[in-house]
């Protein structure tokens, strides 16, 4: 699946870069993105804020996928050790920097 941000009427693709896939769900009132994307490594999160990607993962996790953000910043999504058993988190506000 491709994501892509629609801004004054043209459509940019949002790819991480060096990633296989890059799958964006969520953008808040201050315009600050989050997904998650693929490498060879495994799965990550990431924000995006006017062209800059943040990339995080769960410590120790070999999946961390974003699935939305609220109007504070707050991040939310699951993350597995093992590919088969998932748990979720919610992060602390993220500011748009």
């Amino acid at each position: 699946m491709d994501s892509y941000l629609y801004t004054n009427g043209k459509f940019k693709k949002i790819d991480v870069p060096g990633a296989i896939q890059t799958d964006a769900f969520s953008i808040n009132d201050a315009g600050l993105g989050a997904g998650y994307y693929e490498n060879t490594s495994g799965f990550f999160g990431f924000t995006l804020y006017k062209g800059k990607f943040v990339s995080f993962g769960y410590p120790g996790a070999v999946e961390t996928l974003v699935y939305g953000m609220n109007s504070a910043g707050q991040v939310v999504g699951t993350y597995s050790f093992d590919y088969q058993t998932s748990h979720g988190f919610v992060t602390s506000p993220i500011t748009a920097r």
